[in-house]
């Protein structure tokens, strides 16, 4: 894929109309599934990531913005998911998918579970992901959400309890 075809998306993701945005964004999403080094080369990250999680972006938008950076990080190696996360605004866009733990649907849970837990798995020691996740209110979120009727959202939930935020499962199969 040419970075050309990128790099036009952007002005569509700067619409004043919310739904030239979300398309914009959800085209991104399916290119990154094939593509994701262009995408990541574009620097398209942090304008996403701004305008799709502002106040003024509506829920499909916030969705779509989901979507994309589970495409981009899922399965992305260790190098790629820094490189994102260092290419934009890591705290907006860590506080963007926590914001999205609270009253999504369970396909959008599911994509900022396996988000978190691609950006998780690759955290450095110290873990400032982890903390800044946990600064943002995302450790709660992902707390409460051991509670969702679903019990594919109750499953990666607790995996990522367990895994990255040192609580062990009888502690976390308590809460549910």
């Amino acid at each position: 894929m040419r970075l050309s075809v990128v790099v036009a998306l952007i002005p569509l993701l700067m619409s004043a109309v919310s739904t030239t945005r979300t398309t914009a964004c959800a085209t991104l999403a399916n290119l990154a599934l094939n593509n994701r080094q262009a995408i990541i080369a574009s620097d398209v990250v942090p304008t996403v990531v701004s305008k799709m999680f502002s106040a003024e972006s509506d829920v499909a938008e916030k969705r779509a913005a989901a979507l994309l950076l589970h495409n981009l990080l899922v399965d992305a190696s260790a190098d790629q998911v820094h490189e994102i996360l260092r290419s934009g605004p890591t705290t907006e866009c860590l506080a963007g998918l926590s914001a999205l733990l609270i009253d999504s649907d369970e396909p959008t849970l599911m994509n900022v579970l396996h988000a978190f837990r691609a950006i998780l798995a690759v955290d450095p020691s110290p873990k400032p992901y982890a903390n800044l996740m946990e600064e943002l209110g995302g450790l709660d979120s992902l707390e409460l959400l051991q509670n969702h009727q679903s019990h594919q959202v109750y499953e990666a939930t607790v995996l990522i309890l367990v895994s990255y935020f040192a609580l062990c499962e009888e502690e976390a199969e308590e809460d549910y």
